[in-house]
């Protein structure tokens, strides 16, 4: 009778345990970011902004970072480039670049916000120093997205985080 307690009671616990254990999708491997991708932008900072997940993070250099939206098939995604010379001079006003009223790309070098070819891209530039994010999606046409916000939003992150 004792033994029938005791495998009973193992039993039980092992039932609450595997009940409060976190579930594992069998084939669903955890989200791998290279080193250094996170540093301007994060996965939660991509999803909230795109309000869509993050499958992949794709970077040949740690610095240069591609989040891909939802299936690879739907070719979404948002890209980050940062380029900041060490010790640069131009990063105060790098980071006071006002993104709210960027204009569009036109003949100078400046800081814009462009709508075309399937893609939006923020560029913000001081100097020698910039950061730009490009967006993909295939809501992205030469009339606009409805995007501008969201990738507003991600590029005040990466600026106060430069």
């Amino acid at each position: 009778m004792g033994r029938r307690i005791a495998v009973s009671l193992v039993v039980a616990v092992a039932a609450t345990l595997s009940a409060c254990a976190p579930s594992v999708v069998p084939g669903v491997a955890a989200l791998q970011v290279p080193p250094g991708c996170e540093r301007y932008l994060t996965v939660a900072d991509v999803e909230e902004a795109m309000g869509r997940s993050v499958s992949a993070v794709l970077s040949d250099n740690g610095e240069d970072c591609q989040f891909v939206l939802g299936a690879p098939e739907d070719k979404a995604s948002v890209a980050v480039i940062v380029d900041i010379p060490p010790d640069s001079p131009d990063l105060p006003a790098l980071r006071a670049v006002d993104l709210d009223a960027l204009p569009p790309h036109g003949p100078q070098i400046a800081s814009y916000y462009e709508v075309a070819n399937g893609r939006e891209t923020l560029l913000a530039l001081s100097g020698t120093a910039f950061y730009k994010l490009v967006v993909t999606s295939r809501s992205t046409t030469a009339g606009g997205s409805g995007l501008r916000p969201s990738v507003v939003a991600m590029a005040k992150k990466v600026a106060a985080r430069l």
